[in-house]
C-alpha cells in the first residue's frame, strides 16, 4: 500500500550502520512515506529541530549517545512522535526499558523489511 499525498508521514531513521539507514530509507521511500536519516544522536536531535516526524526509529547502539537516551530526548521534544527502537543487543532488560520509557516496538537485526514495513503501517495509521 502507498499512501496517497494527503497523509505525508515523516520518519528519521537513526542508526550508525549506512547500510541500515540505506535499506530502511529506500524500503519505507518506496511506500510514499518521506525519510531522513542520521547516523548520530546529536544529527538526530537538529533534524528534529526543524523538522517534525511522525515516526522515528533508533538503533540503541550509537556513536555519541545510548539508544534509550536518545528515546528519551525524543520523547522530550515530540511527546507524539512514535517512536521504534532497533538493535541487535536486546536484551529483555534493555527491551523492557525501552517500553517503558515510551518505545511502541523493539526491532531485533537482522530485521525482516516486510515486518518494518507493516509495523510502521499500522503505528501511523492507527
Amino acid at each position: 500500500m502507498t499512501i496517497s499525498t494527503e497523509n505525508i508521514f515523516r520518519i528519521l531513521i537513526v542508526d550508525d550502520e549506512t547500510l541500515v539507514c540505506w535499506s530502511l530509507s529506500k524500503a519505507l521511500s518506496e511506500k510514499g512515506y518521506v525519510v531522513s536519516t542520521a547516523q548520530t544522536a546529536q544529527d538526530a536531535l537538529r533534524l528534529m529541530k526543524k523538522t517534525e516526524f511522525n515516526l522515528v526509529i533508533v538503533d540503541l547502539k550509537l556513536p555519541d549517545l545510548n539508544g534509550i537516551d536518545l528515546l528519551r530526548e525524543v520523547k522530550k521534544e515530540c511527546p507524539r512522535c512514535k517512536v521504534f527502537m532497533i538493535s541487535a543487543f536486546g536484551t529483555p532488560q534493555v527491551r523492557e526499558e525501552a517500553l517503558k520509557e515510551g518505545a511502541l516496538r523493539f526491532i531485533d537485526k537482522p530485521f525482516d523489511i516486510e515486518d518494518v514495513r507493516e509495523s510502521v503501517r499500522f503505528a501511523l495509521f492507527s
